[in-house]
């Protein structure tokens, strides 16, 4: 973001190094199974993150989009292993095969889960305690909606969604006025949004700015 500021410090990452373990398996590009997950391994390394007290864990195996087996195995034994525990596989929430995007999304959505969960949580209680009869559903950064029970487990999928919404909503009115073409404004309390809508057509980008 500061491409010319000389005192350009990085950001504290989100998982300290101490925190970030290895276990011994691979998969192949092609989703072979080359050495099978180290299960001994990987119940040691639960017994380190128990002990230091990590309420929430990011699992990332290098070609897991290709097979996701050894992911989905070290979760059910993680799950076992830290009872209470949030655990967010990569192959469960982003299947691409770049190992940084794939990571960081990983790592972000299980650093925002545990307040997501407790969020949602608590404002469908809320909501029923009003009368609320349907199951709610929380608006996404892809512009269609999910269920809170759905949300709960890919909180990531909410970034920037208000914006989005109203981009969505800004179609849906361009259809009702014969309206193809349309410049959308969002205004919060710390930004503000501009989107265009071309012959009715809402753009969609993979990249987060």
């Amino acid at each position: 973001p500061d491409m010319y500021n000389y005192f350009y410090q990085k950001p504290i990452p989100y998982v300290p190094r101490k925190h970030r373990y290895e276990v011994t398996e691979r998969t192949s590009f092609k989703g072979d199974i080359l050495v099978p997950l180290d299960e001994e391994e990987l119940a040691d390394t639960a017994r380190r993150i128990r002990e230091a007290g990590i309420g929430s864990v990011a699992v990332c195996f290098i070609n897991s989009y290709a097979n996701p087996q050894a992911e989905l195995e070290a979760g059910r034994l993680l799950a076992c292993e830290l009872p209470g525990a949030e655990i967010t596989l990569s192959s469960d929430l982003l299947r691409v095969w770049r190992e940084y995007e794939r990571t960081s999304t990983t790592v972000l959505n299980a650093f925002v889960k545990p307040s997501a969960r407790r969020y949602l949580d608590t404002l469908k209680d809320k909501l029923k305690a009003l009368g609320l009869r349907e199951e709610p559903h929380a608006m996404q950064s892809n512009g269609g909606t999910a269920t809170f029970e759905r949300v709960k487990e890919v909180p990531i999928s909410l970034i920037e969604s208000g914006p989005v919404g109203g981009v969505i909503g800004g179609a849906a009115l361009g259809r009702i006025i014969s309206e193809p073409n349309i410049i959308t404004f969002d205004v919060g309390g710390t930004t503000a949004k501009t989107s265009l809508i071309s012959r009715g057509e809402v753009k969609i980008t993979t990249e987060y700015r």
